[in-house]
């Protein structure tokens, strides 16, 4: 009922299906068969290899109509050149690289039945023509064969809109997830590379890492059972283009947690637990755990746990070397603290106590990488403030 072709199979099945037709050949010559012409196999592939279920030699089958579509040497020549036994002056024989689908119209109740008779200008049953195509592509070729098709008409028309599909499905590559860019290995290796980093972190009411989701017991780590949850998330911005320039993420994990951190302090709550969220296109376990490592750390310090967090690999949305990172801070609030600031009782004449600052931490550096620029300033330059230190 229809054709697609050329069919691409392994080394091994062609070569399989060499010999099957070489054989034949050599079995008629032993017969002292002369056979000169074209003939042509039917196989079925299976498991152990092709198998044969029918000889042809005419040119009514659709396999033929396809290769005649995509024949480019003159087929003249090829007969006179097999019944003058010099084929090999014709070789190699040229073929279009396109590909083809040949699609059979035929009477509605073909095979079992043939209506004789019916005007097209005038059928005789069964399969009465077949449509041919060429395209770039399978499917290209498929969908102009369907609407040749869909052009003819006769009483009792029928052909069928799957020829080429389940081809074109069994001769795709098999396809992995490490296929499309995501090592789920490396992933894992990198979950174990991370625990013990992880468990330093760890405080009472907390538990370890690598679960869905991670549970904080507020009793077990000395809360009163009505105290409220304060959250805050936040993220690095573009200061990890310049860790990535200084080649250090010794200290992007304290940005992350300090911005964090920093906003439920705001709410006069005490940080209990953290997550993180790194992001790249590609994951490079040993960048990954320099980072992870920062944040136990910085984690530590605040005497907050790092109880989970999600590593993403997504590849085509971030580049290769890309990479972002952001965090969340689950603090908790008892109801007898205070709220901060205390706006209703400030009042002019107050004073002001500033906190000293190691710097300016993940706020402003879309600008301050602007400035850098601008003046074309490097961050391996030494400050002028302390020569034992660069910008970066």
């Amino acid at each position: 009922m229809g054709v697609v072709g050329p069919v691409e199979v392994s080394d091994i099945v062609n070569q399989q299906i060499d010999q099957i037709l070489n054989d034949t050949v050599a079995a008629l010559r032993q017969e002292g068969l002369v056979y000169k012409g074209i003939i042509y196999a039917g196989l079925m592939m299976t498991s152990s290899g092709p198998k044969i279920l029918e000889y042809n030699c005419r040119f009514g089958d659709p396999e033929t109509e396809i290769l005649m579509r995509l024949l480019k040497s003159d087929l003249y020549n090829i007969c006179m050149s097999c019944t003058n036994e010099v084929l090999s002056e014709q070789l190699p024989i040229e073929w279009d690289s396109r590909f083809a689908c040949g699609i059979v119209l035929a009477t509605n109740n073909y095979p079992y039945a043939s209506d004789k008779g019916t005007p097209i200008v005038m059928t005789n049953g069964g399969r009465i023509l077949c449509v041919t195509s060429l395209a770039t592509s399978p499917n290209g070729a498929r969908s102009i064969a369907i609407q040749a098709c869909e052009s003819v008409h006769f009483d009792g028309k029928f052909f069928r809109r799957d020829i080429g599909i389940q081809r074109h499905q069994t001769t795709q590559p098999s396809l992995s997830y490490h296929d499309s860019g995501v090592d789920i290995d490396e992933s894992n290796a990198f979950v174990e590379d991370i625990k013990e980093l992880v468990q330093q972190t760890l405080r009472s009411g907390t538990e370890q890492i690598g679960g869905f989701g991670a549970l904080v017991d507020l009793k077990a780590a000395g809360y009163r059972h009505d105290s409220q949850l304060v959250i805050g998330i936040d993220g690095v911005g573009t200061k990890i283009e310049i860790a990535d320039i200084m080649g250090d993420y010794s200290g992007i994990g304290y940005d992350v947690v300090g911005m964090c951190v920093n906003d439920v302090l705001c709410h006069c709550a005490a940080p209990i637990a953290f997550v993180d969220y790194f992001v790249s296109g590609r994951l490079d376990r040993s960048h990954a755990k320099r980072v992870i490592a920062s944040i136990s750390r910085a984690c530590i310090e605040c005497g907050c746990s790092l109880v989970g967090g999600e590593t993403a690999e997504m590849p085509g949305v971030y580049g290769a070397t890309q990479w972002d990172l952001a965090g969340c801070a689950i603090a908790v609030r008892e109801p007898s603290w205070p709220m901060l600031p205390d706006s209703m009782k400030i009042k002019e004449g107050d004073v002001l106590i500033g906190v000293h600052s190691s710097g300016i931490h993940s706020n402003g550096f879309s600008l301050v990488r602007r400035i850098f620029k601008t003046n074309g300033i490097s961050f391996h330059e030494r400050t002028p403030w302390d020569s034992e230190k660069t910008f970066g």
